[in-house]
Order: C-alpha cells, then structure tokens, then sequence
C-alpha cells in the first residue's frame, strides 16, 4: 500500500482508496464500492479469481478500466499480458501508468449433475477434464512453497489414463461424439505452468482457441506437445485446435470443470 500510494504521488495521481476482499465477498462488493466512490481504475491484487470476479462485476457498466496486481498462485491473467508477478514493483507502475487495451471474455455456462445452472466470466481458460482435475488436486502446501510448478507435479500425476467421452457442437453446428483427456477454451493461450496450450491464440481477436487432446500415455501428450509448438491450428488423432465464437460439451458423465485456474466442480 505504501509504495502504491509512493507511486500515485509521484505521477500526480489521486490519492488511491483501498478496498479489502473477505471470505464472503472475494470481489464484487469491492468493485461497487470502487465506482461507486468514482473511481475510473480499479486495480485488482490478488490472483485470477479475484481479478474475474471483479471483471464480471464492470463488465457493461460503464468507462472504467481494469487493472491487475499479481499476488495469488497462478496468476495466468498477467503472465499472459507480459506481467511479471515475481516483480511486485513494475506491476504497481505498469497498472497505475501502463497501456490500456481491450480483451475478450468468456461467458461460461455450467449445468451441475443436479441439473443446477451457473453463469461465471472466464478471462484465460475454462477446460473440462484432466486440467480440472489437476487445479482440483495440486498440494495448497506445495504451491505455496513451490507456485505454478505445483500444477505441473500435479499434472505428471495423471498424464496417463483412459479418455472420456463428450457431445460437442461448435458454434451452431452438427453435435460430434468425441473421446477427450481434457477439452480447453482458451481466451488467452497459457495456462498453468507457462504450459502454452493453445499458440497463437489472442486475447483480443473475438473468438477462442479450442483445443481437445486425447492422449493416453506420456509419450501420447509429449507427441501432442510438439505439434502443438509447430502448428497453430491441427487436427490428429492425439489433439484438434479450432478457433470459434461459441462452443457446446455434454460429457457423457460429468466431469471435473475449472475457470481460469479455479476449481468449479462436476458439470455435465
């Protein structure tokens, strides 16, 4: 706070107002109190979940810019717009005095087992499958001690397995039968890891990056993970890399779903 305030002065920018999250509002209620005291920058320091709470929370009301702070885990939101979470003090420049662009969001429909429904805001990734699965089960211990590396044990853990199967319609289309390890809808194209599992993919160009991978074994993914680096969009019988404005997956069985990082659930 002291060097944000530091910082704020020296440039000739109002005096910031600072607005604490809690268990029970981890973000919207802030951001209303944010405009609500006038304010035209919101700076969002915490980690993704906070940052797309927050962004869901402005989104259509009005001209107010988003700003973001790295302090959590992953932090895939500023990884992906060149933001060094390790460098506290060129965030802290870089949100009060860095360039203003546009980006995408996800809008992410979730229908529970239960048949419940749920709307929630993704602005890097939402996937279904083994990523899920990952950001559910990675050691809170060991991604304090060790950060985004904890996802890639995790991830080491459960890169062999069985595929699952899912309906998929892309944009109004004819539904496919499918066979998936984990199926990617990505607005930004790292994920967990500085994984790059979706190359080329832009944050600003109105569609998302999808990607499905099916492999079986390690030697399966590292297979995917060379044509992944050499082509941008492809189709195998390992993986396929589409880009669309609007894609539709019913598991045959529900399955582990996360948005941006965070864990949501079973889904169908």
């Amino acid at each position: 706070r002291d060097e944000f305030r530091e910082v704020a002065l020296a440039e000739g920018i109002a005096e910031p107002l600072f607005f604490e999250t809690t268990e029970d509002d981890p973000g919207a209620g802030q951001a209303a109190e944010a405009l609500a005291a006038g304010a035209d920058l919101i700076v969002v320091g915490g980690g993704d979940g906070t940052v797309r709470l927050v962004a869901e929370y402005l989104v259509g009301r009005g001209d107010v810019e988003l700003a973001v702070l790295p302090l959590g885990t992953g932090n895939l939101l500023a990884r992906n717009v060149g933001i060094d979470p390790d460098d506290v003090s060129g965030a802290i420049r870089t949100a009060l005095l860095g360039e203003t662009y546009p980006v995408d969001a996800l809008r992410v429909e979730l229908v529970g087992p239960d048949k419940s429904v749920d709307s929630q805001l993704s602005l890097v990734a939402a996937g279904v499958g083994i990523d899920a699965e990952v950001m559910s089960n990675t050691n809170s211990r060991l991604k304090r001690l060790i950060g985004p590396g904890a996802y890639v044990a995790a991830g080491l853990q459960r890169l062999a397995g069985f595929p699952k199967e899912a309906r998929v319609r892309i944009d109004d289309g004819a539904w496919e039968t499918v066979d998936f390890r984990t199926i990617v809808m990505a607005n930004a194209g790292y994920i967990q890891g500085g994984i790059e599992f979706a190359p080329g993919a832009s944050m600003s160009d109105g569609v998302q990056d999808v990607v499905l991978y099916r492999p079986r074994t390690a030697l399966g993914w590292s297979i995917g993970g060379v044509k992944t680096l050499w082509h941008k969009r492809l189709r195998t019988r390992l993986m396929a890399h589409v880009q669309t404005r609007k894609i539709s997956v019913r598991p045959l069985k529900p399955v582990m779903a996360q948005i941006d990082g965070d864990p949501v659930g079973k889904v169908t």
